[in-house]
């Protein structure tokens, strides 16, 4: 289980110079390479996830299946992400190598996905 501390901050446009500051305080770091990343999200049939990211609770989970790049060059993962309060836990299930689009799409409609994740 991957664990971090998540700040987020609100920028206005004339916040550059804050924005430079925190660069230098060392706020900001590029951790990966410029990479494409796809996801799919999983909610409740109310959407609670979504609303209770938007309601701004501190106590909260998101489920996802994610890849970077092209389907065909990366492994996908099924990832829970834990919220609470600033502090951000992350579960990933590595489902595998698909060949494209259709071979994920039939993976995650299969029994073989309820039983992996």
């Amino acid at each position: 289980m991957e664990q971090r501390l998540e700040k987020k901050f609100v920028f206005l446009p004339g916040d550059k110079k804050k924005i430079e500051l925190l660069k230098i305080e060392g706020f900001f770091k590029k951790i990966f390479s410029k990479r494409r990343v796809n996801s799919i999200y999983y909610d409740t049939i109310d959407l609670n996830c979504l609303w209770d990211n938007i309601n701004g609770f501190s106590n909260r989970d998101k489920y996802r299946v994610r890849w970077y790049n092209k389907i065909n060059n990366s492994e996908v993962f099924f990832e829970r992400k834990k919220k609470i309060n600033q502090v951000t836990q992350k579960n990933k299930i590595s489902l595998g190598y698909f060949k494209d689009q259709k071979d994920l799409n039939r993976f995650l409609k299969s029994k073989n996905y309820n039983k992996k994740i």
